[in-house]
């Protein structure tokens, strides 16, 4: 891809991300008021099990999709990659159909015993009835990426976020004020099952009539996948783990109403320290195939370039963004949320940006170089330090 296309495409889909996360923020700005800091706290305990069941059933297979089809010349892919999407589509419909039964059964369990209300179980059936789409747009949004098509991709999203937005005011009408975040999580299905929809006829009106069998194989997508799958199934069994343990952990410790802390940590202060993600977004999700086809034609200095470039430029991002956040951390908390401590725990995480940016762009680099095995060692000593973390510390000094 020439350079000008190059940034054209990763300006493109940045506004359309830039939209999203100042409609997401509005939205959990919103929901926060309706919902309180129990009810949000309440709602990502329910989607730390989500993100777990969602890793157990597509992880790897879109970045998979993306590279098979990366690797082929762009003669060959642009009529053989539907092949390679439909191979990747049966392969994921097994995990996800197991996983999404697996949840469906088991809801009253988990809400039970894991959750601690059984209020949630319903949520969790909303959830689960969602996974098969969640692995269709997976694949499909894989193949519109290794083709750089980022028109597809932000229309099928601007779709869902209207949809939950609608969804959302509606629900909230018709549930009690204590039962809010499951009028959330009903909105939220709406948007997956909406995107996957748009994904999929996108898909169909895009296939190039010259088709052709390719001679990728179950063994090949295997091969990609199952170390990103692996590496994304630790990780997020960890963060899961992680995350269903900090209420308890602030408990220990005394605090008052932990689900209401954790709720404004993760409802309140990290979208706000996310936010910046959508200035970098595009360009981590499209450097994949751009380090992939230059790994396939063997220019190696121009792999050195680009990544050397990325990070460069990243680092200077995070810095600028880090400097904005703890000078003005009271502020937006004040405006956003109007609860002093988002704004303090913003100051705590101030430098959070810095080392997410960078760690985004060289996994992205990593996966496009087919280095995944080293992303996934990478990511488990992470996801292990910080369970670790959480298991000791928080006992010790709480919320600080």
């Amino acid at each position: 891809m020439q350079k000008r296309t190059f940034v054209s495409k990763v300006f493109q889909m940045s506004s359309v991300m830039l939209f999203l996360n100042i409609s997401n923020i509005c939205y959990n700005i919103y929901v926060s008021k309706m919902a309180g800091a129990h009810g949000i706290g309440m709602f990502h305990l329910v989607m730390s099990v989500y993100s777990l069941t969602v890793t157990f059933s597509v992880s790897g297979i879109g970045l998979t999709a993306t590279r098979l089809i990366s690797d082929m010349p762009l003669s060959i892919a642009s009529k053989c990659a539907d092949s390679v999407v439909k191979k990747c589509i049966k392969l994921i419909s097994v995990p996800a159909g197991l996983v999404a039964c697996v949840i469906f059964s088991a809801s009253d369990y988990i809400a039970t015993y894991f959750l601690g209300n059984i209020d949630c179980a319903i949520c969790l059936k909303f959830l689960s009835a969602t996974l098969l789409f969640t692995a269709f747009s997976s694949v499909i949004t894989g193949y519109f990426t290794a083709f750089g098509k980022v028109s597809a991709i932000s229309f099928s999203k601007l779709l869902s976020e209207i949809l939950v937005w609608l969804s959302t005011l509606y629900f909230l009408n018709v549930f009690p004020k204590d039962k809010t975040y499951i009028a959330v999580i009903a909105a939220l299905c709406i948007g997956v099952v909406s995107e996957s929809l748009c994904l999929i006829i996108l898909w169909r009106h895009s296939i190039n009539p010259l088709y052709c069998k390719n001679s990728t194989d179950y063994k090949s997508i295997l091969r990609l996948c199952t170390p990103i799958a692996v590496g994304s199934y630790l990780r997020t069994g960890l963060a899961s783990a992680e995350n269903l343990l900090i209420p308890a952990m602030l408990d220990s410790f005394g605090v008052l109403n932990p689900v209401a802390q954790y709720g404004i940590i993760k409802g309140m202060t990290l979208p706000i320290l996310m936010f910046p993600h959508v200035f970098t977004g595009a360009f981590t999700s499209l450097i994949v195939p751009e380090i992939a086809r230059r790994r396939s034609l063997g220019y190696k200095n121009g792999i050195k370039y680009i990544s050397g470039l990325s990070v460069e430029y990243i680092l200077k991002f995070g810095i600028l963004v880090s400097g904005i956040f703890f000078k003005w951390h009271n502020f937006f908390g004040d405006k956003f949320f109007g609860i002093t401590y988002a704004g303090k725990y913003l100051g705590f995480l101030f430098i959070f940006p810095v080392f997410y940016f960078c760690d985004s762009v060289v996994d992205s680099v990593l996966k496009g170089m087919d280095e995944q095995v080293t992303s996934l060692k990478i990511n488990v000593i992470d996801s292990v330090c910080r369970v670790i973390c959480t298991v000791v510390f928080i006992p010790m000094f709480g919320m600080a």
